[in-house]
């Protein structure tokens, strides 16, 4: 029995998504965090992103549990500016050619 594997065309266009997500996310940075720590801060975060990318109410939801992790509150005015703009950024990346 032979198991398929992703083509490496397929791994290297999932990589290439979740680095543009993981930037997206570092440019964002509404805790502040300092550089060295960015590239690692919302890792654990990608995998449920990229599951939602296509359906902007489940994108959301996954940017504000992000915030609320952090303990900030999602439904302040300039932070649902940010949401917006982020799902946006997000949703851009599986346009993209």
């Amino acid at each position: 029995m032979y198991l398929c594997k992703p083509k490496t065309n397929e791994k290297k266009s999932m990589k290439e998504k979740e680095l543009k997500i993981n930037n997206i996310l570092s440019e964002w940075n509404p805790l502040c965090v300092d550089d060295d720590v960015l590239e690692n801060e919302y890792r654990n975060y990608i995998p449920g992103i990229i599951e939602s990318i296509g359906d902007s109410c489940k994108l959301k939801c996954c940017i504000e549990g992000i915030l609320q992790a952090m303990g900030i509150d999602p439904t302040l005015e300039p932070i649902k500016a940010d949401i917006d703009n982020i799902c946006s950024s997000i949703s851009s990346i599986d346009m993209e050619k």
